[in-house]
């Protein structure tokens, strides 16, 4: 046996399309994936699976989906005779990937395992797929400690973001009509694979301590980041005064994502377990230190 570490994603579930599903909306449909028996789900020669129900736990959830890898099938490989065979499968067989994950419907918060096999985007899709859920996006969480230094900014002079393509060509998904997507896509049909979006004040009002709007820049940042999922924006920047300090500090909000880790024992050799409980237990205590603050600041509202 061997000790094996990953990482766990701290997410909340929304809406694509804020003008047209509330997250209220969502939390219902969410709500109603309890007790759910899951169809498998196929997409780029992948089977997605949760076979079990979702295990109930206080007032959240907790599962796992399997990735099943159908095609594109490596051959073993003999060390010592170097001979090549490919592995001895049904055709219904596959490589299956394991990835926990805890949802907790309260604020539509998703806590899952990172690089396990199963993404935060292919799960939404997944739950989607399973129900009539509109399109929704996994938004990332900014580290509480950061959120903090954030607040005690006394004044707000910039933030800046920088976003890129993705593979097919546009900045975002079409359907959207705020004020930001209207800019992406113009600067979209310029054929720019960059863009930098700045909003600062000018040196005179720095000098006066003025400053940007902080719950609108942090409503506007909790916009950019539903976009995470697919490398869309880079970078996440903002930069101030904290109270009567002189210098300016600049915190860089992606970086800061709220993560933590686990630890579980796994086979050297052939996997035939994948210790769910143990990972659960784990998932469980990290998301506990958590969730008072989550429930607090991502509270969806009535």
């Amino acid at each position: 046996m061997s000790i094996k570490t990953t990482t766990i994603n701290y997410f909340q579930i929304v809406p694509k399309d804020a003008d047209l599903n509330t997250c209220k909306s969502v939390q219902e449909k969410l709500r109603g994936l309890e007790n759910k028996k899951f169809k498998m789900m196929e997409l780029s020669g992948k089977s997605f699976t949760i076979p079990d129900p979702l295990k109930k736990s206080d007032t959240y959830q907790l599962g796992t989906i399997f990735e099943i890898q159908m095609g594109n099938i490596p051959p073993s490989m003999n060390k010592n005779t170097l001979k090549v065979d490919p592995l001895k499968l049904e055709d219904t067989d596959g490589l299956a990937k394991a990835t926990c994950f805890l949802l907790d419907v309260q604020a539509n918060i998703l806590v899952i395992e990172s690089n396990a096999g199963v993404s935060a985007h292919s799960l939404c899709q997944y739950f989607r797929f399973n129900s009539d859920l509109p399109r929704i996006v996994p938004a990332i969480i900014i580290n509480p400690d950061l959120i903090q230094q954030f607040y005690k900014m006394g004044s707000l002079f910039s933030f800046e973001a920088k976003m890129a393509k993705i593979n097919d060509g546009s900045l975002f998904s079409e359907g959207e009509n705020s004020s930001i997507d209207q800019i992406l896509q113009s600067a979209d049909e310029t054929d720019t694979d960059k863009l930098t979006y700045k909003l600062e004040i000018g040196p005179e009002n720095k000098r006066e301590n003025k400053s940007l709007n902080k719950e609108k820049i942090l409503n506007f940042t909790k916009r950019l980041l539903q976009y995470k999922g697919t490398e869309e924006v880079e970078s996440l920047k903002v930069s101030g005064r904290v109270g009567i300090e002189e210098k300016i500090t600049t915190l860089e909000l992606i970086k800061q994502r709220l993560n933590d880790q686990i630890e579980y024992e796994i086979e050297d050799r052939l996997i035939t377990k994948y210790n769910l409980e143990d990972r659960y237990a784990q998932i469980e205590g990290k998301y506990a230190k958590h969730r008072e603050y989550l429930l607090r600041t991502y509270k969806i509202e009535s």
